[in-house]
């Protein structure tokens, strides 16, 4: 089984501003082709996407695909999804709207959906996108704390667990310490030769937000990881007219052997 996380900013490609010149204004049919691309490219099994789209346009691409698809609302603009070659029994989202959802806690998106692999076996996989700013650390705690809550109780139904996205954090805060704490292990410390930049996708790297934790019953399991740096997901250079790609983050993916 191989996943990715992506934080793909609304499909529009980056810089939005010269991808416009080759896809047109978002979202049109151009966007969708090659989006469509883009995940077959990935080839995963299960890609969780964060900063992502209406699901009426989502789902078409799914269709394509061959793949399921889950939506987890954003009470801001930031939905998240998570496309599956595999059946999705359910999924449940953990923020919804409210007046003062852009200062409350899991403000991006956050939620879960219960997917079923060969034999039966059913696996959660979280999808998060934690809040944004170094200097908001502490809503990233209260985040942090919520989030606990969910994955004791999801645990609680099926030990077999993946959680992946947007994290907008070192490994010393909160969430990573929650995950640690319940043995869960990061897929590019233990099988990716170490933590490697996800953002900027121009140039050099300056900050690790993406990343893959799987759960205790998953991790003997876990293979391979790798941040994606191919043409059309990474440029090594700066900024210039006429070049884009396709996200300002690079996706991460982990594979993992399930035991049948």
């Amino acid at each position: 089984m191989k996943i990715a996380s992506y934080n793909i900013l609304a499909m529009r490609g980056y810089p939005p501003s010269e991808a416009v010149k080759d896809l047109g204004e978002p979202l049109g049919d151009r966007h969708a082709e090659h989006f469509t691309k883009v995940f077959a490219e990935l080839d995963c099994d299960l890609i969780a996407l964060q900063e992502g789209v209406n699901p009426a346009f989502l789902h078409p691409i799914a269709y394509e695909l061959g793949c399921n698809a889950a939506t987890f609302v954003s009470p801001c603009k930031w939905p998240g999804h998570l496309l599956s070659r595999h059946r999705i029994v359910e999924s449940r989202t953990f923020s919804h709207f409210s007046p003062q959802a852009e200062s409350a806690p899991l403000s991006r998106c956050a939620g879960a959906a219960l997917v079923e692999f060969a034999h039966g076996r059913q696996i959660w996989v979280v999808v998060v996108h934690l809040y944004p700013f170094r200097e908001e650390w502490a809503r990233r705690v209260q985040e942090s704390q919520l989030l606990a809550g969910h994955v004791d109780g999801l645990l609680a139904e099926h030990h077999d667990m993946i959680v992946l996205g947007d994290f907008n954090s070192g490994t010393e805060e909160e969430f990573h310490q929650v995950l640690r704490q319940r043995n869960f292990i990061n897929a590019m410390e233990a099988a990716g030769g170490g933590l490697a930049y996800t953002i900027p996708s121009f140039g050099e790297g300056n900050a690790i937000l993406d990343h893959i934790y799987v759960s205790p019953s998953l991790s003997s399991g876990l293979k391979k990881a790798a941040v994606v740096k191919a043409e059309g997901f990474h440029y090594p250079g700066e900024k210039e007219p006429g070049i884009w790609v396709h996200s300002d983050h690079l996706p991460v993916w982990a594979e993992i052997e399930l035991d049948t």
